[in-house]
């Protein structure tokens, strides 16, 4: 292959000249897709599908090969310092800090995880769609990277992704892990040792001369291996938001400091700096009301977010939150426990219903609880609207489950919706 060939797996990032490899395994869906990729300007097409066109080539390796076509399609390994980060909570917002940290240093770093992919703090996302894209994509940003001549490269590793072993033969620099709860993703692994299992694939599975866990992490039973632990410590005079990436923040520095990189010394500035929109994202209402949109979408994180805010005196407490449809049932009445120890007036609400009845995940919610001790308003916009009304003086709203995301999906249809407009639109 030439030095400039790229091979994507994401139809959606095709660009003229580069190749595609369709993973469909349905020929249907496949001249769908590589059609697309024409389109858009791709120069040759590879899938398992006998499709007679000149430009288009049918590989005969199995499907679990695809990896190691890659490999060889690329030819040489990139030399880039890799750090990945797994976790349940705080992959994003780890990653994150670690790319304004090393910017902070002199070191340009690329960044791609769950928003999608950025090459500095100061460019735009370019959409991935994955939390860990596919490995020919990978493949590929590394590539541009080093074209860049950028020496880091950071990452969210998912446990769908260490599952499927969509990082292929890579190495790191460092791996690490945020907290690890096991409220998350179950119907995928079906059970809590699978999905720890996957997890720590990271750390059993893939070379790396630095691997970074605190002393209290799950994953721990599942690592044979010499890794290097830490106690998290409380962080002193910071801000709020600052206190509330303490883990995170901890995660990122042990990493560094291994690195023998140093880390910045203002944390708040740091902070303020790395994290992206809709992570304790602060708005203020008339009144004196104070509102946070946030992406806690699980029993721990949510519990994390509220108890941050508990010392902090407001009048009322409120809290908009749903729980996704044809996800992790058994999650969805824990969410309304944690909200009922730190919140007085508590709306569920949509988020991402896809298939799945509203009535049946507000069921699952309130299980075992009366439906009086809340309220029950299914348009995610109308709950927003009917907090800014009636919350009183003083008031702390808190909007959670969404943060950055700028689509609901209801069915099928994925239906233009954002948490942070919707907050920011009562704004006085």
């Amino acid at each position: 292959m030439k030095s400039n060939d790229i091979i994507r797996s994401d139809c959606r990032q095709i660009q003229i000249g580069d190749d595609y490899l369709c993973l469909a395994k349905h020929v249907s869906l496949a001249e769908k897709l590589i059609f697309e990729a024409r389109r858009k300007g791709a120069r040759r097409c590879f899938s398992w599908h006998y499709i007679n066109k000149p430009w288009h080539k049918q590989l005969r390796i199995n499907s679990t090969h695809r990896n190691e076509f890659i490999d060889d399609y690329y030819q040489n390994h990139l030399p880039l310092n890799i750090i990945a980060i797994t976790g349940t909570n705080g992959k994003t917002s780890t990653t994150c800090l670690l790319q304004r940290a090393l910017e902070l240093r002199g070191y340009s770093a690329l960044l791609m995880g769950t928003i999608g992919m950025r090459f500095s703090t100061k460019d735009s996302w370019s959409y991935t769609g994955l939390t860990t894209a596919d490995y020919a994509d990978i493949r590929a940003a590394l590539k541009m990277a080093n074209q860049r001549s950028i020496p880091f490269m950071i990452m969210e590793a998912s446990s769908h992704a260490l599952a499927q072993r969509r990082l292929g033969s890579l190495s790191f620099f460092a791996v690490g892990s945020t907290t690890v709860t096991l409220d998350d993703h179950l119907e995928y692994h079906k059970t809590e040792r699978h999905y720890l299992q996957s997890k720590a694939k990271l750390f059993t599975d893939y070379e790396s001369a630095i691997k970074v866990l605190d002393y209290k992490n799950a994953l721990l039973p599942y690592l044979p291996m010499l890794v290097t632990t830490y106690a998290p410590k409380q962080l002193k005079n910071c801000s709020l938001k600052t206190h509330l990436q303490s883990k995170n923040i901890q995660l990122a520095q042990e990493i560094l400091s291994k690195a023998n990189i140093s880390t910045p010394i203002h944390l708040d500035h740091w902070v303020q700096s790395s994290l992206i929109k809709g992570r304790f994202e602060e708005f203020f209402w008339s009144s004196n009301r104070t509102v946070i949109v946030d992406f806690a979408h699980t029993p721990e994180a949510l519990k994390y977010l509220l108890s941050g805010l508990a010392h902090i005196p407001f009048s009322h407490r409120w809290l908009i939150f749903g729980c996704g449809g044809q996800r992790d049932r058994s999650k969805r009445f824990e969410m309304v426990q944690v909200a009922k120890q730190y919140i007085d007036n508590i709306i569920i609400t949509s988020d991402n219903p896809r298939h799945e009845p509203f009535d049946q995940i507000v069921a699952d919610m309130c299980s075992a609880i009366s439906r009086h001790d809340l309220m029950i308003i299914e348009d995610r916009a109308a709950a927003i609207n009917y907090a800014h009304t009636h919350a009183p003086y003083g008031s702390l709203v808190v909007i959670a489950g969404k943060g950055h995301e700028e689509s609901q999906v209801i069915g099928s249809r994925s239906i233009q919706y954002s948490d942070l407009k919707e907050a920011e639109q009562y704004v006085e």
